[in-house]
């Protein structure tokens, strides 16, 4: 399996500048733009001082400000032809209109809006930044107003205090990509993309959805986010929408019968309709929750889900499971009930911490050793870039590992023919760790260690060969995940096991790799769980 690079189509423009004053974060930010591209990235401070063989604040005291600004306006003739690049600009030069002229074409143009106690804490060492000099406060302030009209007249405005360089960065991308595929189509549907905003608005104004529409989102990532990509939806949806904006933690404290009543009381007394719809905006957990609401307020109202963590895009948004904890034990109760539409949207993988997102590699790694060995030999050929969230790897990753759910859940729907058993690959195990845990491992990790003693098992009662079993532990260990057991005692994993819904009275089905690519369930007895512990 090879990864292409996105193609023209997937931009809405062909470069993006990034102006604003000294300290906002161009050249941070631009950075990583430029890295989850795959682009070139352009600093012409940077560039200038190499070719001078100078410093900036040298070429202002040897030669002047106006030798400098000829500099800059000779590096403008130079780039405004260049495409597929992040242009950090030095603070003035899209002053002059020639400048701004040559730049703006085919670009998004972004201003970095900072306040000036915000540039104060960033430019405390002012040794580069010859325009300063003393009195640092009033200088910043001046040259603010002397530039603010051409800065503020910029095509795209962000706003920089208090947000990291990850959420600025997913806020303009978000400005800059475009794509949509939907990746399955029958009862439901799954959609994937960049910028899925307007998509999602679409589908509400077609599915003819009554007001108000619910929107149950991670409490995080509504901080983080949720203001713009409200303002996006909005726009989209032209105000024909009264919206309910309900945040929860998205924890498994969350998934309990008291978030459930408590949600079905709320909205109960909003005067729901049947032909109202819920949006679910977050990870496994708030989908979890959302989708039973859903599934059982009203009998059903129409479900839309955004998930916003990987392990969600690739897994637990997908195939219409549902559910909640019960005495500390997942998923105990829940339902059958795919969205009617699920959207896919990498750019939201941006802002996830490191841990997190291994977590997602986590089912990703599982999808490929129980169904796809190319795309197994795919994540070990480029987990590292993975890692770095390489937006062009990504979204083949995500659509890859989602296929491969979509395709073993169509087989089986209501999970009764045991095909669909074959995605707990590591879960059986994985959800005794996480319990006894007491959530401290997360999902992901849990599943990872999981998979490494349903391999381990394998290998000792003869079913697949030890090599499969040092190509995962190489795979999760490089995708940042856990693949031995903590000091828990082992009969407690145990005892939880014996809970697992696919028990069969003293057997269970227990699902194992055959080799890299193939799965199948084995009976077992429980004695037999023991093996999977010994080295």
């Amino acid at each position: 399996m090879k990864t292409k690079p996105l193609d023209s189509s997937s931009f809405l423009h062909n470069r993006v500048v990034l102006a604003g004053m000294m300290g906002s974060g161009k050249s941070t930010v631009g950075k990583l733009i430029a890295e989850h591209l795959g682009w070139e990235f352009v600093d012409t401070d940077s560039i200038i001082e190499e070719r001078t063989g100078n410093s900036i604040r040298e070429i202002f005291e040897q030669h002047g400000e106006t030798h400098f600004r000829a500099l800059e306006k000779e590096l403008v003739r130079e780039l405004q032809s260049k495409k597929n690049c992040v242009i950090a600009t030095g603070g003035g030069m899209l002053i002059p209109g020639e400048n701004r002229t040559a730049l703006v074409k085919d670009s998004l143009v972004v201003h970095l809006n900072a306040s000036i106690e915000t540039l104060m804490h960033r430019l405390e060492d002012t040794s580069k930044r010859p325009l300063l000099g003393n009195n640092r406060e009033a200088k910043l302030q001046k040259i603010y107003d002397e530039r603010k009209s051409i800065y503020e007249g910029l095509p795209v405005q962000i706003t920089t205090d208090g947000k990291t360089a990850d959420q600025i960065v997913q806020e303009i991308l978000i400005q800059l990509m475009k794509t949509h595929n939907v990746l399955y189509s029958g009862e439901y549907y799954v959609h994937s993309g960049f910028n899925l905003v307007s998509v999602l608005a679409d589908l509400m104004k077609e599915s003819n959805l009554a007001s108000p529409i619910v929107i149950l989102a991670d409490k995080q990532l509504w901080n983080l986010c949720g203001s713009w990509w409200l303002r996006e939806l909005e726009s989209h949806t032209g105000g024909k929408f009264e919206f309910i904006k309900i945040p929860l933690p998205g924890d498994e404290s969350t998934k309990s019968t008291e978030t459930v009543v408590s949600l079905w009381e709320q909205l109960i007394e909003k005067e729901l309709q049947r032909s109202s719809g819920m949006v679910v905006l977050g990870g496994g957990v708030l989908g979890d929750v959302g989708g039973f609401v859903a599934s059982t307020l009203l009998r059903g109202i129409p479900l839309f889900q955004v998930p916003t963590t990987l392990l969600a895009q690739i897994d637990a948004a997908i195939g219409g499971k549902t559910g909640i904890n019960v005495k500390s034990t997942k998923n105990m109760v829940g339902s059958f009930y795919p969205a009617n539409h699920t959207l896919i949207d990498p750019l939201f993988l941006l802002t996830q911490s490191r841990r997190e997102f291994s977590c997602g590699l986590a089912e990703m790694i599982k999808a490929a050793v129980l169904a796809d060995a190319n795309f197994f030999e795919f994540l070990e050929d480029n987990v590292s870039t993975l890692m770095r969230r390489r937006l062009d790897v990504l979204l083949a990753a995500v659509e890859g590992a989602a296929k491969i759910k979509l395709e073993i859940v169509a087989e089986d729907l209501l999970d009764r023919t045991g095909r669909r058993a074959l995605l707990n690959l590591g879960h059986t195990l994985g959800h005794a760790l996480e319990s006894v845990s007491e959530f401290d491992l997360r999902h992901g990790e849990a599943v990872a260690i999981g998979m490494v003693l349903a391999t381990r098992l394998a290998v000792k009662l003869g079913h697949c060969e030890p090599s499969v079993l040092k190509r995962l532990i190489s795979l999760l260990e490089s995708a940042g995940l856990p693949t031995t057991v903590p000091e828990y005692p082992i009969e407690p994993i145990l005892a939880k096991v014996k809970l697992d819904k696919k028990r069969s009275h003293h057997v269970l089905q227990f699902v194992i790799p055959t080799e890299i690519g193939q799965a199948k369930l084995l009976p077992l007895g429980y004695d037999k769980l023991q093996l999977a512990f010994e080295d």
